[in-house]
């Protein structure tokens, strides 16, 4: 690249003209990602050089989806560059989840979060903008992605969504039973969920799985007793035997 930098280019685009292969593929994501920002119309230089992909899985942490959102607000007419990435699709489904049906990279999105904080996880920064897409976001098994701090946000915002949280479900369930009806994550109940529900609710006894039950404390166990002994022995002596 000579004494060309990237910041000239910007400054002068001309002066791509004096650039040669060798000069292009020493841009780095970070360098395409400035020079696209002001000048989209290299994107295909983009595209002949891998600048999207150019520092390989570290390319989605560079285009991130804020950053993708910047572009596109700017520069619509990249968004086909945007949908071949993970990164560049939770950008066009933040202000677009009508695309919903056209996005092929939603298994992606579970293995792929920006190391951004103001970016977050792609699917809780997806569902705290549109919460339309928890079916997604529940097909394609994302949801064990999220903890608390996650759940915690995302429930402030979108309260409807607890139908999908464990913590959030069980505690609805306790202070009213209709609620169970609503539940979509009854699988994804650990044995402290049980165990917390069917003390206040034992009525839910044959809905909780032998797997939570073989789990139990002696404790926990002492205290279902002691609220509904015929109920719970019955189990306990099942889950003892299930262990010989």
């Amino acid at each position: 690249m000579g004494n060309i930098t990237v910041d000239d280019i910007i400054k002068n685009p001309a002066l791509a003209d004096n650039l040669t292969d060798e000069d292009w593929n020493k841009f780095s994501s970070e360098d395409w990602y400035e020079l696209l920002e002001t000048h989209p119309q290299f994107a295909d230089k983009c595209d002949v050089y891998n600048g999207w992909g150019k520092d390989g899985i570290w390319s989605d942490l560079i285009f991130t989806p804020n950053r993708w959102r910047r572009l596109l607000a700017a520069r619509p007419q990249l968004i086909e560059k945007a949908k071949k990435y993970p990164s560049g699709w939770v950008a066009i489904l933040l202000d677009h989840p009508n695309l919903a049906d056209e996005c092929d990279r939603w298994n992606d999105f579970k293995i792929w979060y920006s190391h951004d904080r103001n970016d977050g996880r792609a699917w809780h920064q997806l569902l705290m903008n549109n919460p339309q897409l928890a079916d997604k976001c529940d097909e394609h098994g994302a949801w064990d992605d999220f903890d608390s701090s996650h759940w915690g946000r995302l429930l402030e915002k979108q309260p409807q969504l607890w139908v999908y949280c464990p913590h959030a479900s069980v505690e609805n369930i306790i202070n009213d039973t209709a609620k169970a009806d609503e539940c979509k994550c009854w699988d994804w109940f650990t044995s402290d969920d049980w165990g917390r529900l069917l003390e206040a609710q034992p009525q839910f006894a044959e809905k909780c799985p032998d797997e939570a039950y073989d789990l139990f404390t002696k404790d926990q166990w002492k205290r279902l007793e002691a609220i509904n002994y015929d109920l719970f022995n019955g189990k306990h002596v099942l889950s003892s035997l299930r262990k010989l």
